[in-house]
């Protein structure tokens, strides 16, 4: 039950099951491959497991198949080789019994979860390295996508065949250099964590560079149909913004950084996402308010609007970062 496709390579994913029962919990999925294309045909909603466990980002599973009892019973069911050297630094994610992950150059991969079979990969001419750390995965009713990172990139792709779906975006992907009040030539963003997906809106942060000059960390949310920008926020204020007036007055101009690369935690009942942030680069190392820089604190709404003011009497308490709530607007 081993699938191993190319040379042998660090860039694997193993996949482990329990002798006695593994392998039929894992075929009970149902799944066939025709042509690259993924399909279910037992009719079963196959629960989805993403990147940090969900959008919650808690890190837990409620499962109960393997056990302390149990898991020295564990035995390979299967091993994918992505056929590249390289660690890969991602997290699986799995939506109807199909696996998704990035390969160590940043290839995107569907493979059946089940078995290890390949469904599909898709490359993007573009040779990324370095943590990539998941995809995100969207539906609705029937429509379904998932988004991808390559580089300074997000694609949409069509979950049943890997191919970039042309409306979204400028033939099938956004940029993330854009939209961020500079010149996008010289801006340097790539995503290396999934973001948040909130209805039908991809929040996302990205890593940029730790020092001056750097694009600023921006928190922006797109369309997941369409790529269009519907909102952002600036994590270093903006003048006529809440709390502008603590920072120095020029640094919305030319700070940066201020960014959330590691992922966000989603609060789907109440509309909040989570974002934790890094340090801001800026050329003063004036203390902001009361606090320094590193260790502001903020509560935000959005679309966005500040819900308390900083410091320990807000009534949302973050440590380096800041809570949204979507209310949608029209930038």
């Amino acid at each position: 039950m081993s699938t191993k496709l190319g040379r042998q390579a660090v860039g694997w994913i193993v996949a482990a099951g329990l002798a006695y029962g593994g392998w039929s919990a894992l075929n009970a999925l149902g799944q066939t491959r025709q042509a690259g294309v993924a399909t279910a045909t037992n009719g079963a909603t196959t629960p989805f497991w993403g990147y940090g466990g969900g959008s919650q980002q808690i890190r837990y599973s409620n499962l109960t198949q393997i056990t302390k009892a149990n898991a020295s019973q564990l035995q390979v069911a299967w091993t994918y080789d992505t056929g590249e050297p390289g660690a890969m630094q991602t997290q699986p994610v799995i939506a109807d019994g199909v696996l998704y992950g990035y390969t160590p150059t940043h290839k995107a991969f569907a493979v059946d979860a089940a078995t290890g079979q390949q469904v599909w990969t898709f490359d993007s001419g573009i040779r990324g390295s370095g943590p990539n750390r998941g995809v995100m995965f969207w539906r609705n009713g029937q429509e379904k996508r998932v988004l991808a990172a390559v580089d300074n990139f997000i694609y949409a792709l069509d979950p049943a065949t890997g191919k970039p779906i042309e409306s979204f975006g400028t033939q099938g992907r956004i940029d993330l250099r854009e939209n961020l009040g500079r010149p996008a030539e010289t801006q340097g963003v790539r995503l290396t964590s999934p973001g948040a997906i909130y209805r039908d809106l991809m929040i996302v942060g990205g890593r940029v560079g730790e020092s001056l000059p750097t694009s600023p960390g921006d928190v922006r949310a797109y369309d997941v149909r369409t790529g269009t920008l519907r909102w952002r926020f600036h994590t270093i204020p903006h003048p006529g913004e809440t709390g502008y007036e603590s920072w120095p007055k020029e640094a919305w101009t030319y700070g940066g950084a201020a960014n959330s690369w590691p992922g966000m935690a989603l609060d789907e009942a109440r509309g909040i996402v989570f974002v934790p942030t890094g340090q801001p680069r800026l050329i003063s190392t004036e203390p902001i308010g009361s606090v320094t820089i590193s260790s502001r604190t903020r509560c935000l709404h959005s679309t966005p609007r500040r819900v308390s003011g900083s410091g320990i009497s807000s009534s949302c308490i973050t440590i380096s970062g800041i809570a949204i709530r979507h209310r949608p607007r029209v930038l």
